[in-house]
């Protein structure tokens, strides 16, 4: 901005300069609202109120927004719901939560994977209760960079390919544990997870 007053950036440079500046702060902006995310679900005594949901219906939710971010990363997502048995697509859970962890796992999955890939979510009834598996054709993840996936600001030796700061999944986590809902790492291979 001190630039522009002394008349070192081109006026008609101005436009860019002023986009690039609007792009950063919403950046951090971003950055600000995931870390008091995690320093909230971190304070002592912090608790959702859970009621019984159903399942499928914030997969639902959740994989309209997710289809709609795909489309504008030129990313094919799919939605798999099987056919809704409402005695195991109940659950205990807060909504808006639960469909907060299926976003960040889902977007995470959309942002790792190249123009023209797939990527997706898949609701199972297994015999111990229902499991959500979020998949991608993305880039994948290194064995020796497993374990560490789920750690505040750790993006890995990928992290040219997509932009953030390393809280998403971080903050998943801690979804997971407050909801009582686990997420892990099932697999990955040198293309998708």
């Amino acid at each position: 901005a001190e630039l522009m007053r002394d008349g070192m950036v081109d006026p008609e440079e101005v436009p860019v300069q002023a986009e690039g500046m609007l792009t950063e702060l919403e950046q951090l902006q971003t950055v600000v609202q995931d870390l008091l995310t995690l320093a909230r679900m971190q304070a002592p005594g912090y608790t959702v109120e859970r009621q019984v949901c159903s399942l499928s219906e914030i997969l639902r939710d959740a994989g309209r927004s997710l289809a709609q971010l795909a489309r504008k990363q030129g990313v094919e997502f799919a939605l798999e719901l099987p056919k809704c048995d409402p005695a195991r697509d109940r659950v205990l859970t807060h909504y808006d939560r639960m469909r907060q962890l299926v976003m960040i796992l889902g977007e995470n999955g959309i942002k790792y994977t190249k123009p023209g890939g797939r990527a997706g979510m898949r609701l199972e009834y297994r015999p111990e209760g229902p499991v959500v598996l979020v998949w991608d054709q993305g880039i994948g993840i290194p064995p020796e960079e497993q374990g560490r996936v789920f750690d505040r600001f750790y993006r890995g030796v990928n992290r040219a390919a997509s932009p953030g700061e390393g809280l998403g999944l971080a903050i998943a986590r801690q979804l997971s544990e407050l909801l009582e809902a686990p997420v892990q790492l099932e697999s990955t291979g040198p293309e998708g997870s």
